[in-house]
């Protein structure tokens, strides 16, 4: 569940509207990383206020704030007091906080509310440029898309519209492929960094690439191409997903129990588990047949214990490991986090992390 954690600014609503699930550039550069302990820090909430707890499990800045997000660029959103700033790994307030809604840091910049527009900051809290924007995304693979009057553009880092604000739908960028819609036909495609159609807007629905494959739907039926456009597996059902790490969680024709495909579409995990979560790590969240939620291989056997609960009720799973190993884990409503070898970093103590808690 990447960028989940991140919703005082209503960053994502565009994507909702064109792509099944929420796309997030995974570009390996440090700008794009999602890290439960950024900058070695994560943001814990204690008796109704947030502060940051470092691996030792020591809170090292005080649980002062309404509500905090984790570090990316060395610099963390915080809530108080209604507004929004920043602070630095020091527990410093380095941007004002003073902003009506504001986004975690990517690829150095973050986007903030102002006065109802959208607005992008470095990391000193300077604005990049002087464009304001009735919508603005956050930077992915170098591009912001962004919406000027009725339509949907894109710009650089000097706030350059490099792609024409001329789109009906638009998403971020995900390995330097964006989809969108086509506003007189309905369907989706991709375009290029140079706002090219490179795949024709021919399916209902599009999601991002990721390893090089995009799940993508048309007339019910999930399909997944390559960058190229290429049909690398189709006539899927709906219950499939996205492919990470060579995988793709799917559900059972009753949908009661989940497995995992592979990109030929061959069930190398049968449906045996309640519900299942995307691997990252090689390793993917699962729900045994008491409910209890744990980490299985891509052998399908539980290497981490399932004695962790769902986030909230039972729609709603575990979370995947992020880019520096660590997961959020829930025992007895209480949030903690492990690595990938099962230990407890952050104990199950607290009432939220990094801005996720069981009240949302």
């Amino acid at each position: 569940m990447k960028n989940h954690f991140v919703r005082v600014l209503s960053i994502f609503l565009l994507l909702s509207m064109l792509l099944p699930a929420v796309i997030s550039c995974r570009d390996k550069d440090e700008g794009s990383k999602i890290e439960i302990f950024g900058s070695g820090l994560a943001a814990v909430k204690i008796d109704g206020k947030w502060g940051y707890a470092d691996k030792n499990n020591r809170l090292v800045i005080k649980a002062v704030y309404d509500d905090a997000f984790a570090f990316s660029n060395d610099r963390a959103c915080v809530k108080k007091d209604g507004k929004y700033g920043y602070i630095d790994p020091d527990g410093k307030v380095v941007i004002d906080i003073k902003y009506d809604g504001a986004t975690t840091f990517s690829e150095g910049v973050a986007v903030v509310s102002v006065d109802g527009k959208s607005r992008y900051i470095d990391k000193k809290g300077d604005y990049l440029f002087d464009q304001e924007f009735e919508y603005g995304a956050p930077f992915s693979c170098g591009l912001a898309c962004v919406r000027i009057t009725e339509k949907y553009g894109y710009i650089n880092k000097k706030g350059k519209l490099v792609i024409k604000d001329e789109l009906y739908r638009a998403a971020n960028f995900s390995e330097d492929l964006a989809g969108f819609m086509d506003e007189k036909s309905q369907k989706c495609g991709y375009i290029n960094k140079k706002g090219e159609i490179v795949i024709d807007p021919v399916y209902d629905e599009v999601g991002s690439f990721n390893e090089g494959v995009a799940r993508v739907i048309s007339a019910e039926k999930v399909a997944y191409i390559d960058v190229t456009g290429r049909v690398m597996l189709t006539n899927q059902k709906q219950n499939t997903d996205s492919f990470y790490e060579g995988l793709a969680r799917v559900a059972d024709d009753e949908e009661k129990m989940w497995g995992f495909i592979d990109i030929s579409g061959s069930l190398v995990i049968k449906c045996q588990y309640q519900y299942a979560g995307r691997f990252s790590h090689g390793l993917a969240t699962a729900c045994d047949k008491d409910g209890g939620i744990g980490y299985i291989d891509k052998t399908g056997k539980f290497v981490i214990k399932p004695e962790y609960d769902f986030y909230i009720d039972k729609t709603s799973m575990g979370f995947e490991f992020e880019d520096d190993g660590y997961a959020i884990v829930i025992k007895d409503g209480k949030f903690g986090v492990i690595d990938t070898k099962g230990n407890l970093i952050l104990d199950c103590i607290y009432d939220g992390i990094n801005g996720v808690t069981a009240n949302q």
